[in-house]
């Protein structure tokens, strides 16, 4: 039994809590200690404020609930989207690193096709330099042929002058003030060791050179020059056959039906050459390009995912077949498959990874496997 001092603290401290909750509403408190000694009226008064004050404790407690299962669902879809999020993050960063991978491999690709575009030109622009230096020297050699062979007749034309009037005054006697010249195969190849030795001097000019030696010259110029005609055809051809180049805007000409064929020249071949070497810039530039490696890498990584994928398919074949024999076995015998079992090793053994055995294989052994299985069911039925 509670004593009255007791009884008295604790109702001052229950008022005390229900102002600080505010559950008080007229601020007046609540005499628990002495509820038995006032009249009807006052009890009842009392009861009501009782009654009242629990109401508003429920109505409090199902708004604290309501408010408590609100934040868990704010809560709960909050973590759905953060976890959303994070995949997404995830998923985004693959592809930027994936796109940076692209990007290093095109860049590369890139650099290593103007490297090549550069060592074509240059090639090129060394090829026209060739051709116009020879194409000078053409033109100097027919000039300083063309000017000794005049200079010659002239001279040829003197002495023929001189013969005849020599020969009109005095008969057919020899006249001793005119100089006979005698040719011979000797004195024009020391005329050309004296002309091959005189070319590495400063002040050398063809005009000096005999008509043997400018001769043999614009022979060996117009060979070296179908040489490089023919290696500027070759390597233009080289060009399209790799790069795959078809010239559709030449048009058939009459003169093709003739059975002589004529050499093209070199304005002819620096178009052609113009023409392949857009046509492959084009190609080496051109963003769907894709080196011969990076091709090979990617089909030698398919091959090896192909392969995985057959292997875990063949596995997980394994598996299914082994569970179910496990499966049939249970409903068949009616206990559970322990961790000592001698199946359940043996099962698990053929599923580890160490083992090396073909698809195949490892297929007809589950086979006999659940045929063993099989048999034993039978036994334990009969």
């Amino acid at each position: 039994m509670i004593d009255a001092q007791s009884l008295h603290t604790a109702s001052l401290y229950i008022n005390n809590q229900l102002v600080s909750r505010g559950l008080l509403q007229d601020g007046q408190g609540i005499d628990f200690a002495h509820a038995g000694d006032d009249s009807p009226e006052a009890a009842c008064e009392r009861a009501g404020r009782i009654i009242g004050i629990v109401n508003d404790l429920i109505l409090r407690r199902d708004r604290d609930a309501q408010h408590v299962e609100s934040l868990s669902t704010s809560l709960r879809s909050l973590r759905a989207d953060n976890a959303r999020l994070t995949s997404d993050v995830a998923r985004l960063s693959e592809k930027k690193a994936e796109e940076r991978r692209r990007a290093d491999m095109a860049t590369t690709a890139e650099s290593t096709a103007r490297s090549q575009l550069r060592t074509a030109e240059a090639k090129m622009r060394s090829l026209k330099e060739d051709m116009t230096r020879m194409k000078t020297l053409v033109t100097q050699t027919r000039a300083a042929c063309a000017t000794e062979v005049r200079r010659r007749d002239r001279t040829n034309d003197g002495l023929k002058k001189q013969l005849v009037e020599a020969g009109r005054w005095r008969g057919a006697r020899t006249n001793p003030s005119v100089t006979t010249i005698h040719v011979t195969e000797s004195s024009g190849r020391d005329e050309d060791e004296l002309a091959a030795k005189s070319t590495s001097e400063e002040d050398y000019d063809l005009r000096c050179e005999t008509n043997s030696f400018l001769a043999r010259l614009a022979q060996e110029l117009s060979r070296e020059n179908e040489a490089v005609l023919d290696l500027m055809s070759r390597t233009a051809s080289q060009l399209r056959d790799m790069s795959g180049f078809h010239d559709t805007n030449t048009q058939p000409n009459d003169n093709d039906a003739l059975p002589i064929s004529r050499r093209p020249g070199w304005h002819d071949l620096e178009s052609e050459l113009e023409a392949v070497m857009t046509h492959m810039r084009n190609m080496l530039t051109n963003p769907s390009f894709v080196p011969i490696e990076e091709v090979v890498a990617r089909e030698d990584e398919i091959d090896r995912l192909k392969a995985g994928w057959l292997k875990m398919e063949s596995r997980w074949g394994e598996a299914v077949l082994l569970l179910d024999g496990w499966r049939r076995r249970m409903a068949a015998s009616g206990r559970l498959v322990c961790e000592d079992d001698d199946e359940l090793r043996r099962g698990i053994k053929r599923l580890s990874p160490e083992r090396v055995r073909d698809g195949p294989r490892s297929v007809r052994g589950l086979e006999t496997l659940a045929e063993e299985e099989e048999k034993e069911e039978k036994e334990e039925g009969r």
